[in-house]
């Protein structure tokens, strides 16, 4: 761990007054990221906003009026990269009337641009909460537990968990799925959803808006002898919608246990994770399990709005019971590769054009030096060339390795970075883990126990900037990227 810390004084706003972030510069990145970071702050449950370029808090939101217990608070970004989501989320049968959770609040970042029509201009301006809430907190009643939010080119879905009573199923509240356009959230009034589907039965799922008349949503299975709903609150698959909310294709039962999402290209990947270790679980009523199940992958025919084939890519005959349970998808160069979560060391990579129904085809095993804290794939974007859709992992032992998915298997890993925070492989400092966010040719990592936020250069695999934020009383967790991203022309900085 670099323990060093010089300290120049640079000038931010805070909440009205001068706050002062710490910065130890050791390099500067060769293409540098001049966007923003939103940062949750646990330990005054606000959000701060920092810019990049200037090295500074530019406002600071309390928001979070609590660190909502269960599942906590939720931290992500619009796919176009301006806005962020705070979601607070309540737990499993928590009780729903706490307007602190289930709610959603919008930061508008103030990256923002003017089109000249063959050219945009970045504009930076002032960042701002918008004055709604999504969720049952928000006035959306009856919408519980915001917990997975995917932004696709444009569009967002958000998938509401609902709620089981632990007495009585009479007040089982059901999962509902909302997706809306993205511009359409500037807005002044609370937007109106593109799509709005109750889910039928509370469900802990995922959902994804493929585009803006084709959305696909995890669905259970009501039959008890598969071990449906009776069972876990965990989907057994998935379906597709038209905006209308009318069924288009039915892929129930082809998931079991589903948990997961990915969405690259034409591709829509979800985590199946039944296996025989279920039926060790006293509470499971289906069948003998005698195999694990494997990712399912839907291969979108490229139609307007389209249609899916549906292929299950099995699991490694390793003798082992593990299973994917969390899927990243890829950018830039490596779009159409997934990646899949496979145990504490190890990733399945997954080729989306190669893959072939009840086979491991088209997948591979990544290996990582370490047990895994956190992973993501980098951003990858026109306007930003600095961005290479690498596969990003920070182990337990404060290591980040960098994978270039495009590389054939076995041969993915470019380098590693040693130390850039503290080894927590007894477990994590009261303060919390140790988050990662990625931008366009840069790691951000947070590290609450110290308050820092580190900067990497992913080019260059060298620590760039270390910004400490305990001069602000700030213990930073969570983090998001903000940035002019998705652009369909070039983008101009005065």
């Amino acid at each position: 761990m670099m323990q060093a810390r010089s300290k120049a004084n640079l000038t931010g706003i805070l909440g009205g007054t001068l706050g002062l972030i710490v910065v130890l510069a050791s390099a500067a990145l060769a293409q540098p990221f001049t966007g923003r970071l939103m940062i949750l702050d646990t330990a005054n449950h606000q959000v701060h906003v920092f810019d990049l370029e200037s090295e500074g808090v530019v406002e600071t939101f309390a928001i979070t009026q609590s660190m909502a217990p269960g599942f906590g608070t939720l931290l992500a970004r619009t796919s176009n990269g301006r806005l962020g989501l705070v979601a607070q989320r309540s737990g499993h049968f928590s009780p729903e009337n706490d307007p602190s959770v289930n709610v959603i609040a919008l930061v508008d970042s103030g990256l923002t641009v003017e089109d000249h029509g063959d050219h945009f201009d970045a504009l930076r301006q002032t960042p701002r909460q918008l004055p709604y809430r999504m969720g049952h907190g928000g006035g959306q009643f009856g919408l519980y537990r915001p917990i997975h939010i995917d932004a696709h080119h444009g569009l967002i879905a958000i998938h509401y968990d609902g709620s089981r009573h632990p007495d009585d199923d009479a007040q089982n509240i059901n999962a509902q799925v909302l997706a809306y356009s993205e511009a359409d959230l500037v807005s002044r009034t609370q937007p109106i959803p593109l799509f709005d589907l109750d889910a039928g039965s509370h469900q802990h799922g995922a959902a994804i808006a493929f585009n803006e008349d084709l959305f696909v949503v995890s669905v259970g299975t009501p039959d008890a002898s598969l071990g449906g709903l009776d069972y876990s609150t965990l989907p057994r698959g998935a379906a597709t919608f038209n905006a209308a909310g009318e069924e288009q294709q039915d892929f129930r039962g082809r998931c079991p246990q589903l948990h997961g999402s990915a969405i690259t290209g034409a591709f829509v990947a979800f985590g199946c994770n039944e296996g025989p270790r279920n039926m060790a679980d006293p509470d499971y009523t289906g069948p003998p399990i005698t195999a694990r199940s494997g990712v399912l992958v839907l291969t979108h025919d490229g139609g307007s709005p389209g249609a899916f084939t549906a292929a299950e890519v099995t699991y490694p005959e390793d003798g082992s019971d593990t299973t994917s349970g969390t899927l990243r998808s890829g950018t830039g160069p490596s779009e159409g590769i997934i990646i899949a979560s496979y145990g504490p060391m190890q990733f399945l990579k997954i080729i989306g054009a190669q893959v072939q129904d009840g086979t491991p085809n088209g997948s591979s095993l990544i290996d990582v030096a370490g047990t895994i804290e956190t992973h993501d794939i980098e951003h990858a974007d026109d306007n930003f060339p600095q961005g290479q859709g690498r596969f990003i992992v920070l182990t337990e032992a404060g290591d980040l390795h960098i994978f270039d998915l495009t590389r054939m298997a076995g041969e993915e890993l470019v380098t590693t970075v040693p130390g850039v925070v503290a080894d927590v492989s007894g477990g994590c400092p009261d303060a919390g883990c140790p988050q990662l966010a990625l931008a366009p040719g840069a790691a951000y990592l947070s590290e609450p126990a110290l308050g820092m936020v580190h900067e990497v250069d992913l080019n260059n695999a060298v620590v760039t900037r270390q910004f400490d934020f305990s001069s602000l009383g700030a213990i930073p967790a969570s983090l998001e990227v903000f940035g002019w991203f998705g652009l369909e022309a070039p983008l101009v900085f005065e």
